[in-house]
């Protein structure tokens, strides 16, 4: 399986990795299963396993990483270790699983955090829970998302370059990724046509995995999930970014990260108001607190229309606030404090 096409994967492990190297580190990527491997280096300060959970390749990878005294971290971007919040979990809550699927999920990741040193989360609402939950308590470390590292290293893409500026078509763009986000969707449903109806020049893209409303599919403009190298030019191309969610304690503990590749770019994101969005900087997001004002911040933000000093103000603040190299050396300050 190609890992770029895991985003989670992605922005959790690749992106602080390649920041830290740039920042003068010694980091490798491995799999688990390549631990068994007696020629793989294993002089490492930590180890941080994205998403633990138990199995046989978990449980051999911490033996041998015990063995080599090198602390264990695990990353979590997701609520996906609270029993408490297993039905509030969109897998659970469109039926591609069971409450019991989930539940043994859960465990499984409990189970996992048992067996090592500490907890890296992406966001302060994840780390207040996991802190309530996990007895006794472990390190907690709060590492936010940052956009990647390789948009501005490979400067393949400036702020202005790749958006249609036609105004015959603007893109109103949503990225949903998977399935999962169904419910996101649908709650805005009967704003956003109203606003397709009104703004004849306004198109609805829709990029991933997921079903749309039926309502929206002749108004849509569907695209399949976008592999990760092709990702940042799919971003810069929207006028308006959507990020609807549900408001449900696992939305809640979801970091800004849709904010952040839009931000990249200069482009505004309309938004729910999650804690992590509320936290952006103002500039980067227009909050609707309910459906009924979807119509309406919609609505400004289109006929707000196109202001290239805005956009460069808003990537600026956005590249400053996310900046991967200033969130990365605040994790490995954080871990050499701990590991002291």
């Amino acid at each position: 399986m190609d890992p770029f096409r895991d985003p989670s994967f992605i922005y959790r492990l690749h992106n602080p990795a390649i920041s830290a190297i740039e920042l003068g580190h010694k980091v490798g990527i491995k799999h688990l299963l390549d631990l068994s491997n007696p020629f793989t280096d294993k002089c490492w300060d930590v180890a941080i396993i994205h998403r633990p959970s138990l199995n046989s390749t978990f449980i051999n990878a911490v033996k041998i990483l015990k063995s080599h005294n090198i602390p264990i971290f695990g990353d979590f971007d997701d609520l996906i270790f609270s029993v408490q919040h297993a039905a509030d979990r969109p897998s659970v809550k469109i039926g591609i699983e069971t409450l019991k699927q989930s539940i043994n999920r859960i465990q499984n990741h409990l189970q996992a955090i048992e067996l090592i040193n500490g907890v890296i989360t992406s966001t302060s609402f994840l780390a207040d829970i996991i802190s309530k939950i996990i007895k006794p308590t472990k390190n907690i470390i709060v590492m936010n998302n940052s956009w990647h590292f390789s948009w501005l290293k490979k400067n393949q893409i400036k702020i202005e370059d790749g958006r249609s500026l036609d105004k015959k078509q603007l893109q109103l763009n949503y990225f949903s990724g998977t399935r999962t986000h169904d419910l996101d969707l649908a709650l805005i449903t009967e704003p956003l046509l109203k606003i397709l109806n009104k703004h004849k020049n306004i198109v609805f893209v829709f990029v991933g995995k997921g079903n749309l409303p039926l309502i929206l599919n002749a108004k849509a403009m569907r695209q399949k999930k976008i592999h990760f190298s092709k990702y940042p030019n799919a971003v810069s191309r929207a006028f308006i970014n959507l990020a609807p969610l549900e408001n449900t304690t696992f939305n809640n503990a979801k970091s800004a990260l849709k904010i952040i590749e839009a931000g990249f770019f200069g482009i505004p994101t309309v938004c729910s108001p999650t804690p992590e969005y509320r936290d952006a900087p103002e500039i980067s997001r227009n909050i609707a607190s309910s459906i009924y004002e979807w119509e309406i911040v919609l609505n400004e933000a289109i006929e707000a229309g196109y202001d290239a000093e805005i956009i460069q103000d808003r990537a600026r603040e956005v590249r400053s606030h996310y900046h991967p190299l200033v969130t990365t050396k605040k994790l490995i300050s954080c871990l050499e404090s701990i590991l002291v």
